[in-house]
């Protein structure tokens, strides 16, 4: 189970990515391609930054079976 303040947080960061994958493919559409380029590089760091908010959530959740 996630706790509250994780889900709610996820629940944002999701909002975000689906604002920049919207930007992407909005930017792919109208052929922008220096717009898309960026709205890519922006998604792909934040999606690095998600995982790495949700690795940590889940290690400290189970700090058992992640001992170093």
């Amino acid at each position: 189970m996630i706790p509250q303040n994780a889900f709610l947080n996820s629940r944002c960061q999701n909002t975000k990515t689906f604002d920049l994958t919207t930007s992407e493919v909005t930017s792919r559409l109208k052929k922008d391609w220096v717009a898309d380029e960026k709205a890519y590089d922006e998604g792909h760091t934040h999606m690095l930054m998600f995982a790495d908010v949700l690795t940590d959530g889940i290690a400290k959740q189970y700090p058992a079976k992640f001992s170093k």
